[in-house]
């Protein structure tokens, strides 16, 4: 389609509370990938305000990244009134779903990137990253936790390169949030996150340049 692959995703197990091997419910999935596009939203979101404001401040970033911007969407029921195989999805699911006005066959859509992945953090780690574009992205989470008042740390940045109408671009994807209220979706682990965030990242000549502050209240790199 105009040039680019596209790939589906499902979740069938996410762990957690649920016994190992146990699928998700119908509406479950659903709720996972509604998530998991509005955290793609989200971040661009914060993105285009930190692009914003380093060109008011003339600051020299690395202006290059860009959030995977994902599809959902939802199978429809072929003549035989069945899903199809890959969803894994039956009536008798939907039937049995306690949150009817979201079961269904949902799938996240999105460019197929290339298999080598750049990683800048982890879900519980913020490495200093040398470079330009390493730099960036810390200042970007630092950014994030700040603008968002303490309540969300980016987390699992990375980025892949993506085809979008014939041209090769670099792009943010499968990103994570730890939120105060732990309810941006799956990989969130609340204050312990953020936490982890506030304990390792280490200020660096950008955090600076923007103004950001510590918790402890004082100017980066004082």
């Amino acid at each position: 389609m105009d040039g680019t692959t596209y790939v589906a995703k499902r979740f069938f197990n996410i762990g957690g509370d649920g016994a190992p091997g146990r699928r998700v419910s119908p509406s479950q999935n659903y709720q996972n990938l509604y998530q998991e596009v509005c955290r793609a939203i989200q971040g661009q979101w914060f993105l285009d305000e930190f692009y914003k404001l380093v060109r008011q401040r003339d600051i020299e970033v690395d202006m290059s990244f860009r959030f995977v911007r994902p599809l959902l969407a939802k199978e429809v029921i072929d003549d035989l009134g069945s899903f199809s195989l890959a969803s894994g999805v039956s009536q008798a699911d939907i039937d049995s779903d306690s949150e009817p006005d979201k079961a269904g066959a949902y799938w996240l859509i999105k460019p197929r990137r290339a298999a080598s992945v750049r990683r800048w953090s982890g879900t519980m780690s913020h490495p200093v990253v040398a470079g330009q574009k390493g730099a960036t992205m810390s200042v970007l989470a630092h950014f994030i936790y700040g603008y968002s008042n303490s309540e969300l740390v980016a987390a699992d940045l990375q980025n892949g390169c993506v085809l979008i109408y014939h041209n090769f671009l670099t792009m943010l994807h499968d990103t994570d949030v730890n939120a105060t209220r732990r309810n941006s979706g799956v990989g969130d682990h609340g204050q312990e996150g953020i936490d982890a965030f506030i304990e390792q990242h280490e200020c660096n000549y950008l955090c600076k340049e923007m103004g950001l502050v510590t918790e402890g209240g004082g100017s980066d790199g004082d």
